[in-house]
């Protein structure tokens, strides 16, 4: 799952080539380990072997944003915002989180100098910058500046960078930012949205065959302390990647025990289980501790989850 940003539309499968029957053995083969989820994650494609075949592409079209989470919807309906404006995405690098620097790098991005008024272009060009306000997931606000270093040709946020790292707990080469931008009053602001991506994580813990399961905005029952599970809503995927005897043991009732990931690394030991007099799928045993470390909220928060 991830803890921000809502909705988004998981990678259509890439065209699949076709395999030699020893390999579809290995493909079918299944093990008896233990399975694993996370919850809140980048979309992440797994590897697979190809065979020998020309490209007709040189690259993939990147992944569209995700829709902002709801507290920063909020604070942008609070403000009255308009013109909201996908600029860019970058995941962080350690000189963006480090301290003593106190800024942000802002990828190339004719998207940003399109947004600009003439005079705030000047004032980006001429190295004195443009003050901004940034919103960030939870819908706090952070005074800003937009500059050119002119020394290094990079645009910059900085001046107030720091403290947003800090509140936010931001991590280098784990966390992608997207960045939007929008008026408040004719004032240029921007958006910050941020996802954590745990494939240094899933790695650490030699995970394999990642697949993206389901998504579903947090109800009131999820994040209930006394019902302590989740309801699981009904996926074909889900079923798909179980093995024959994990789909007995969660039919029956019984469950089977996973691992589950949160958005900081945080492992939870739960049970998938079927409830079999709602006819529903949960993950329990585990839920609550997971709630209450992410803080999450109903009717606010949307997950994601995925297996591996």
């Amino acid at each position: 799952m991830r803890l921000f940003g809502v909705e988004m539309e998981p990678k259509e499968k890439e065209q699949e080539t076709k395999m030699e029957p020893k390999e579809k053995e290995q493909e079918t083969k299944r093990t008896k380990k233990r399975k694993s989820a996370r919850l809140f994650g980048r979309d992440l494609v797994p590897e697979r072997k190809r065979s020998k075949i020309k490209k007709t592409r040189s690259s993939s079209p990147p992944l569209p944003p995700a829709p902002l989470p709801f507290p920063l919807l909020q604070a942008i309906h609070d403000m009255e915002g308009r013109d909201q404006v996908f600029v860019t995405t970058k995941i962080l690098e350690r000189s963006d989180t480090d301290a003593g620097q106190n800024r942000f790098f802002i990828p190339k991005s004719e998207v940003l100098w399109g947004v600009l008024t003439e005079e705030e272009r000047t004032q980006v060009e001429g190295g004195g910058g443009v003050e901004a306000m940034v919103v960030d997931p939870r819908g706090w606000k952070y005074n800003l500046r937009l500059k050119k270093w002119v020394s290094l040709n990079k645009v910059v946020l900085n001046s107030g960078w720091r403290k947003l790292v800090e509140d936010n707990e931001l991590m280098a080469e784990m966390d992608c930012v997207e960045l939007w931008s929008f008026r408040a009053d004719s004032k240029l602001c921007f958006a910050l949205n941020v996802k954590r991506d745990q494939r240094p994580m899933i790695h650490n813990m030699e995970g394999r065959d990642q697949v993206f399961v389901t998504r579903k905005i947090l109800e009131r029952s999820d994040v209930d302390a006394g019902q302590n599970r989740i309801f699981v809503p009904k996926s074909e995927v889900l079923w798909g990647v179980l093995s024959e005897e994990e789909k007995r043991e969660v039919e029956g009732g019984g469950g089977v025990e996973v691992m589950v990931l949160d958005p900081r690394g945080g492992k939870y030991t739960m049970r998938l289980k079927k409830w079999v007099s709602l006819n529903k799928v949960v993950l329990n045993s585990g839920w609550r501790k997971l709630a209450e470390d992410n803080g999450l909220k109903a009717e606010v928060d949307c997950v994601e989850l995925w297996s591996f």
